[in-house]
This record gives structure tokens, sequence and C-alpha cells, in this order.
């Protein structure tokens, strides 16, 4: 399983190269001050995504999202209690870790630019209509212009190496971001984010949701590894 259709073991030794070019590239540039920041908010945008998506379905009025400089974000949502409420809180985290599986898919079935132009319209979408503080205003105009940039003015071989470096982006913030919300469950419980939400509205402890987060990542990380990354998934499908 190769994200290029090859027609010679060079060809192949080639792309896969390229892939993991792109895992380290992606990885180092998280540890980039500033920088790093502004690329991981694409986590923060598609977890507020799933709380927002989910708020629409069930009826819920969605109020506001907000996208912050210390990859936190908010989504204000106005509805009834109950258990579409508890539904909305829970979204999020999984929400991020279906995404990065869905992208990666796209792009194995070799769909770089219909990713780039769906990346494109998904940020436009939420900038028109539910981001609204200044920083998140301002990452997703910026956004915006650099995917439109990318996708009309450079070759489908950049368009493959931007679209990779955001899956692997969103894959990383998706299977790291639910276990350091274990780790401050287990010290300050009422701090916990989503799980301190599910808390209140359910009286099960933060842990217990925590937990859930980090399962249902943990095994969507794992079928990325094991469908789309090239040789590794040989022994680990």
């Amino acid at each position: 399983m190769y994200f290029y259709n090859s027609y010679n073991m060079k060809g192949m030794d080639n792309n896969i190269l390229i892939f993991y070019a792109m895992l380290a590239f992606a990885i180092i540039l998280t540890r980039i001050p500033y920088l790093g920041k502004f690329f991981r908010v694409t986590g923060t945008l598609f977890h507020e995504a799933g709380h927002v998506l989910l708020a629409l379905l069930v009826g819920h009025k969605v109020k506001s999202v907000s996208l912050f400089e210390n990859l936190s974000g908010e989504a204000i949502t106005a509805g009834n209690k109950g258990w579409r409420r508890i539904l909305v809180a829970f979204a999020g985290y999984p929400f991020a870790s279906i995404s990065a599986w869905l992208l990666f898919y796209v792009l194995y079935h070799h769909l770089a630019g219909a990713f780039l132009i769906g990346f494109l319209c998904f940020s436009l979408l939420f900038l028109v209509f539910f981001v609204r503080n200044g920083f998140g205003v301002f990452w997703c105009l910026t956004v915006v212009t650099m995917t439109a940039a990318i996708y009309y003015y450079l070759s489908p071989e950049f368009h493959y190496g931007f679209a990779l470096l955001l899956a692997m982006l969103l894959l990383a913030d998706s299977f790291i971001s639910p276990i350091v919300l274990l780790i401050v469950a287990f010290k300050t419980p009422g701090r916990a984010g989503d799980a301190s939400n599910l808390q209140k509205a359910t009286g099960i402890p933060e842990i217990f949701w925590t937990l859930i987060f980090v399962l249902i990542s943990s095994w969507f990380t794992y079928r990325v590894v094991a469908n789309f990354f090239p040789y590794l998934n040989s022994w680990l499908s």
C-alpha cells in the first residue's frame, strides 16, 4: 500500500523516502517556536469542529468558536441539557481522530488536490460562520490564503507534501492531546476540559472520559499506521 502509483521499485523507494521525510519534518516543525504552534492549531480547529458539527446535528445553536495561540479552543453552543449536551461535549477528541484517519485515506487514494480544496473550504466556512476571536480570524485567514496559493501556483508534488504535512500534524495532535488530558485529569481533575464538562453533565469522573478519549485516539492512530504507513502496514495489519 503506497501513496503514489509507482512503476518500479526505485520509484516506490523514492515515494517512501518522501513520506517519512515529511513525517520527520512535521515532527521538527512542531518544535520550532511560534511557527510550530501556529501549524498545530490545525488540531484545535478539527477538535472544535467536532463540537460544532455535533451541536448542529442535535439542533443546538452555535454562538462562536475561538482558536487560541496556546493551542486551546472554545466552542460556545446553546441548547437543551441532557444527552444532547453530553454528545456535543464528547465529540471533540473523537472527531479529530476520525478526521486524521480520513485525511490519510484521501491521500492514499491520490487525492491531494481534493484534500487541499476540502481543507480550504472547511477553514473558510469556519472563518465566515463561527470563528470570532482575533487570533482565530488571523489564523484562518492565513491558512486559507496559504492553502489557496499552494493549490493554484504550485505543482501536484507540493500539493501532496503540504497535504501530508497537515495530515501528520493532525494525527500527532489527535493522539497526544487525549494523553495530555489524561495526565491533567489525574493531577487537577476540575481543569480537564471536555472531561470536566462531561463529569458535570453525567457525574462520571473525568478519568473515565479521558480513558475513553485515549482508547479512541489510540485505535484510530493504529489504523492509520497499519493501513497507510508504507512498509509498516505489512506487519501491523
